[in-house]
């Protein structure tokens, strides 16, 4: 078997293993995940002749890095905590994205890789979805707990109620519901667009596997999700607005969907699509212990910062910073962390990284583009109430974005040859 064959197997066996970033996994940092971006190291090493490193992308994250090792030298050397958030930051930084980037630059060289990935991601969140449905089913109507039967790295525990008791929330391979249900958010519009535009399924079937993903959204009953994925939509739907034009009928058609799977919902359920949604943001935002909780960690984090010195406003007082300075919890919002953690200048290489990313979607002409940039301002809004980095899912997906531009661009170049030289 060719080299390229046996890293394009690996490389699904590592797609398909995204989800887990909880489930059978030996400690809390080393998941399945981590275990096996190592094997894809190790592919991409032997190979011969390396594609070059010098790209836009790597070197933000490389400024942002650097940024990081010189926080952690100066504020945390050596210190137990501080190094263990450096190695989180450093499989995540290097590992899940360069790595990953660099695996699909190699793949790119002999296979056409949207239409594979896409393929591999959707089985894999469809796999996913399944057994968070499962969850969900075998707890109500069973009383069967299915997370009893998988082992995952001690934590502490979790309250899986929802709607005062009512439902419970499902959260699939991940440690949390609200990060299976970023993930969801992250890959379900992709996934959907595979099934309906480029997989050779029956329409019905792709409906019902769309269905399963919905639902498996939906049971994480995560506000987070909620708010922040009909805001992609919405964002999305603006951008086409301003720069392309949409059909009326099309959207009649969505709309008349969206109604009548709420109120069949309401029928199966009890409760419409719409009342799950609202209870469950408004519960967020009124007297919510999360919010206050979130609520209180900023507040605290912002005296701090405002009262620190210029040196570490401008580069951060390093991984793990918030103990350093005696702050007894961390952040819940990945923004403000790595203001605190990189300062201005790494929280800078950081949003420049995914304006780029941003960029180069309104770049790619392919339809795919539509259901790319609704994942990737999903998972960027769930980020502002969450801080886990560590998840591979914003930087698996920000690696896919490039390889499509990147594909598409090197077949414009491939068609654009034969009428040069018959010039």
């Amino acid at each position: 078997m060719r080299h390229s064959d046996m890293l394009k197997n690996v490389f699904y066996g590592y797609i398909f293993l995204l989800p887990f970033i909880s489930a059978f996994a030996l400690s809390p940092t080393l998941t399945l995940s981590v275990l096996w971006s190592l094997v894809l190291f190790f592919f991409v090493i032997t190979r011969k002749r390396w594609s070059s490193l010098s790209r836009v992308e790597n070197a933000l994250i490389f400024g942002l890095y650097l940024n990081i090792i010189l926080s952690y030298v100066i504020n945390g050397f050596l210190q137990s905590k501080p190094t263990n958030h450096l190695i989180a930051y450093t499989v995540t930084l290097l590992f899940f994205f360069v790595l990953i980037n660099q695996v699909f630059i190699e793949l790119e060289k002999k296979h056409t890789l949207t239409t594979l990935i896409s393929k591999v991601l959707t089985y894999t969140i469809l796999f996913a979805s399944f057994f968070a449905i499962a969850e969900f089913g075998f707890k109500i109507y069973l009383g069967i707990d299915l997370n009893n039967f998988i082992p995952r790295p001690s934590r502490a525990s979790y309250d899986f109620g929802a709607l005062d008791q009512l439902f419970t929330r499902v959260r699939g391979f991940a440690n949390e519901s609200g990060q299976h249900a970023m993930m969801m958010e992250t890959f379900l519009p992709v996934s959907s667009f595979y099934l309906i535009y480029r997989s050779n399924l029956p329409k019905m079937v792709s409906v019902f596997f769309i269905t399963i993903f919905l639902l498996s959204l939906l049971f994480t009953f995560s506000g987070g999700a909620f708010l922040f994925f009909p805001m992609a939509i919405l964002l999305t739907l603006a951008y086409i607005f301003v720069f392309r034009r949409i059909k009326l009928k099309n959207i009649l058609m969505a709309s008349f969907v969206i109604v009548l799977a709420n109120y069949l919902f309401g029928f199966i359920f009890r409760y419409k699509i719409t009342d799950v949604v609202s209870n469950i943001i408004f519960s967020k935002l009124n007297n919510s212990g999360s919010l206050n909780d979130r609520t209180n960690r900023f507040d605290a984090f912002l005296e701090k910062y405002q009262n620190a010195d210029s040196f570490h406003q401008f580069f951060g007082y390093g991984p793990s910073g918030f103990r350093l300075v005696g702050l007894e919890d961390s952040i819940l919002s990945l923004y403000p962390t790595v203001l605190f953690e990189a300062g201005v200048i790494g929280l800078g290489f950081f949003i420049a990284f995914l304006g780029y990313i941003y960029f180069i979607i309104t770049q790619i002409k392919d339809p795919i583009k539509i259901p790319l940039m609704v994942g990737f301002l999903a998972c960027c809004g769930h980020y502002w109430i969450v801080a886990n980095y560590w998840a591979p899912w914003l930087w698996f997906l920000c690696a896919f974005i490039l390889s499509v531009y990147r594909e598409e661009r090197s077949k414009k170049q491939f068609l654009l040859e034969p009428s040069i030289m018959s010039s």
